[in-house]
C-alpha cells in the first residue's frame, strides 16, 4: 500500500468502521432474529451491523429518556379536572344527565 491509502485507510477506520472490511467481512448479530431458521446465522454486511447497532443505542436512549420522564398524565390541568369528575362504581365518567341527577338526589347544605 501506499504512504496516502494508509494514512486514509488509518484516518476512516475511525470514523467508518466499514472501511476495514477485509478483517471483518462475516460479522453476525448476537440476535435471533439475524439466524435462520435451521440455526446457521447469516453473515451481515459490516455497514448494516454498523447503522443497525448506532439505531440501536439511539432508540435505547430516547427509551430511557421517554421512561425517566413518563407519568401517569402529561398535563397537570386536566389530571386536576378530571379528578373533579364523578365517576361510576366502575371507574368511568358520569354522564352530564348522571350528575344532574345524583346532584338533585344529594340534599344542599343550607346557605348563610
Amino acid at each position: 500500500m501506499m504512504e496516502r491509502e494508509k494514512e486514509l485507510l488509518r484516518y476512516y477506520s475511525g470514523l467508518y468502521p466499514q472501511v476495514n472490511v477485509g478483517m471483518n467481512a462475516n460479522v453476525s448479530l448476537d440476535t435471533d432474529f439475524y439466524s435462520s431458521s435451521n440455526g446457521v446465522e447469516s453473515s451481515l454486511n459490516p455497514r448494516q451491523v454498523f447503522w443497525i447497532k448506532k439505531r440501536r443505542l439511539r432508540r435505547e436512549t430516547l427509551d430511557s429518556l421517554m421512561k425517566a420522564t413518563n407519568s401517569n398524565y402529561i398535563h397537570e390541568s386536566r389530571h386536576r379536572h378530571a379528578m373533579k369528575r364523578l365517576r361510576a362504581p366502575s371507574g368511568r365518567f358520569l354522564t352530564k344527565e348522571e350528575t344532574l341527577v345524583i346532584k338533585k338526589s344529594k340534599p344542599q347544605p343550607p346557605n348563610k
